[in-house]
Formats: structure tokens, C-alpha cells, sequence
């Protein structure tokens, strides 16, 4: 009687636990499709448009559609000269192609980056994509590489107020 009590307990435990996983799910969907209505009306400042891009640049579960608005907001932060949300537009599409299986093109929209993040002189950023490519680099199994790019990332941000990415770049 006590094991059928027990099995039955986590029984339903998994059950609820499933129930808020799909819940939340299911509102972030619900968010991401409001949010791609939103962009689509056309009624938006630009700075609204960028600021709903970027979430869903990041956020779409499909990697096809968050490749698009990251490029989306790649061409309006240009437009705008906007090098802050330009380099969010690169680590975005950057995520994206990843998340696609496209590495070698990752690496390349990372290493532009990279190069973005060096003259403006954002050393977080810099870091941030310097970690971006050690992990492609690790995906592909390529140790050397991988060792290499997290190696800068760990030197660029030792001396930032952004401990987290340090503390991934030593993690890793």
C-alpha cells in the first residue's frame, strides 16, 4: 500500500510539474505572438520596433524566425547608427545560425562582432563574443580554438563589472 501511495505522489507530482512547464511555455508563445503582431502592425516608433525586435530576435523558439528579426534589427540599429543594438543584432543572428547548425557562418557574424565591439570599445561586449566562439568552436570539437577564444574572453573581462560573463568564460 505505502510504494503504490509513493509511485502515486510522484505520479502526480510529474504531472504538475508538467502542467506549469507547458503553461509557461505556452504564455511565451503567447507573448512572442503578440509581440511579431505588434511588430507587423507598422504602427510603432522606432525605437519601439527595435525594442520589440530585439525580444524577439532572442526570444523566438524558431531559429529561421529568429534569424529574421535579427537581421530585421541588424538593418533599422545601421540605419540608425545605433552600435548598441547593432552588436545585440550580431550576438542575436549570431544565436541563431548556432541555433540552426550554421556554425561556420556563426563565426563569421561573431567575429564581425568582435571586430564592432574593439572600436567602440565595449569590453563586455568583446567578451561576450569571444565566449560566443569558444562555444561554437566547442560544438565542433575543435579544443584548440576553444581553449583560444576563451582564454581572450577571460583576459577582456577580468577587470569589468561583469562578473557573470567572467565567471562563464572560467566555467567553461
Amino acid at each position: 500500500m505505502l510504494v503504490l501511495l509513493k509511485k502515486t505522489s510522484r505520479f502526480i507530482f510529474v504531472l504538475i510539474l508538467l502542467c506549469f512547464i507547458s503553461n509557461g511555455f505556452s504564455q511565451n508563445k503567447s507573448t512572442i505572438d503578440s509581440l511579431e503582431s505588434r511588430y507587423l502592425s507598422f504602427n510603432l516608433s522606432v525605437s519601439e520596433q527595435m525594442s520589440v525586435l530585439k525580444v524577439l530576435a532572442n526570444e523566438h523558439p524558431k531559429p529561421n524566425r529568429s534569424l529574421f528579426y535579427s537581421e530585421k534589427l541588424l538593418l533599422l540599429a545601421k540605419s540608425q547608427n545605433d552600435t548598441e543594438n547593432i552588436t545585440r543584432a550580431l550576438q542575436a543572428k549570431g544565436n541563431a545560425l548556432t541555433n540552426k547548425g550554421d556554425l561556420s557562418q556563426a563565426i563569421k557574424v561573431y567575429t564581425e562582432g568582435v571586430d564592432l565591439a574593439k572600436e567602440i570599445n565595449d569590453i563586455e561586449d568583446l567578451g561576450g563574443f569571444y565566449i560566443s566562439i569558444a562555444n561554437v568552436y566547442s560544438v565542433l570539437d575543435n579544443r584548440s580554438n576553444t581553449i583560444f577564444y576563451y582564454k581572450k574572453a577571460i583576459e577582456v573581462l577580468k577587470n569589468t563589472d561583469d562578473k557573470l560573463l567572467y565567471t562563464t568564460a572560467i566555467e567553461n
